[in-house]
């Protein structure tokens, strides 16, 4: 009995020894992206249009349209890539966007602060090359608020990095549940 236990003793002794327990951590590997959803099963290349038919006419048409394909191939993890290029061809769908209509509201905010809080209403349809339309999304209606030190600008359409925020959360607001599902 005492033999078996100092066997059991020198076998853990020499696992010590042999250093397993001061191996280097495992890998650690990103989580799976979720499952693009049904219907696009066959779609790599995604073209984007947008058009801008509000009044206003703030939106920048081709840095929307680059930024939600920037967003499409990011968001899909490298399964489908999306471009903007007519010259390219359409890919196997075309995802059209159109931006309906457009506001900004100025608000005051306490102390040195001014707020403008951005309404779009934008609507999108993906359709593959044959036609068939993969998925739509109708009058869907996108908020932002963005904050200023005072004195904010007269103007918030005229300031470029508010844009630039508007135009990835429209992106993203689309792209995500045109990817993944409601």
């Amino acid at each position: 009995m005492i033999e078996k236990k100092l066997l059991t003793l020198a076998g853990a002794a020499g696992i010590l020894l042999c250093g397993a327990c001061f191996l280097p951590p495992l890998p650690q590997h990103p989580p799976l992206p979720p499952p693009v959803r049904r219907g696009l099963e066959g779609v790599r290349e995604i073209r984007v249009e947008v058009a801008n038919v509000s009044k206003s006419f703030h939106l920048g048409v081709s840095a929307l349209a680059v930024e939600v394909a920037d967003i499409v191939s990011a968001q899909s993890h490298g399964k489908i890539k999306a471009h903007t290029s007519k010259e390219a061809g359409d890919g196997d769908a075309v995802l059209r966007i159109e931006i309906s209509s457009e506001k900004a509201t100025r608000v005051p905010g306490p102390g040195e602060s001014e707020t403008w809080y951005f309404e779009i209403d934008a609507s999108a349809t993906l359709t593959r090359s044959d036609g068939n339309v993969i998925w739509t999304a109708t009058d869907q209606r996108i908020f932002l608020s963005e904050g200023f030190p005072r004195p904010a600008p007269a103007d918030a359409w005229d300031d470029r990095e508010a844009i630039n925020r508007l135009q990835a959360v429209i992106g993203s607001r689309l792209v995500f549940p045109m990817l993944y599902g409601q």
